[in-house]
């Protein structure tokens, strides 16, 4: 069975190089054999974002959107310690809506038609970011880290 499947994977990877990227993706560090991993082309280690990156994250995922004066985003970077890019985008996504659900709680819908539109583009505050923190919660583990660090040990990268 596994032959089987290590045949069809060669065939993949054979075809498509996009397929390399794709299926490396999606294999488990700690369940993959030797005959598999001689087979991936690359393995490449992405660490969580540092301090700058989380600066920078913020910054791409804000750029659009209305800010309060003075929002300190080196003290939300700081706060998302541990927290990967995605995380960091479903944060900034959280803390965008926070003023809308504040704004539209407890009206019925058509109040919440009513009301017009430069009222629904209020600011993303400090706070919008500390309760957006409640609610997104870190993806990658302590302990996911030790493993990809224990396979980064092992294997290696490029």
């Amino acid at each position: 069975d596994e032959m089987c499947c290590l045949s069809v994977l060669d065939n993949h990877l054979a075809r498509s190089r996009s397929a390399r990227s794709h299926v490396s993706s999606g294999i488990n560090a700690e369940y993959g054999d030797e005959a598999l991993r001689r087979r991936l082309e690359k393995r490449i280690y992405i660490p969580l974002p540092e301090l700058t990156g989380r600066k920078a994250l913020l910054d791409i995922n804000l750029r659009s959107l209305e800010i309060e004066d003075g929002l300190d985003f080196s003290k939300i970077a700081e706060d998302m310690e541990g927290y990967s890019g995605a995380d960091i985008t479903n944060v900034c996504r959280d803390a965008s809506m926070m003023a809308m659900r504040r704004r539209i709680s407890g009206l019925t819908p058509e109040q919440i038609k009513a009301i017009p539109k430069d009222e629904l583009n209020m600011p993303i505050t400090s706070q919008d970011f500390i309760e957006a923190l409640k609610k997104v919660s870190k993806s990658v583990s302590e302990t996911d880290i030790e493993k990809y660090m224990k396979w980064m040990d092992e294997f290696g990268a490029v």
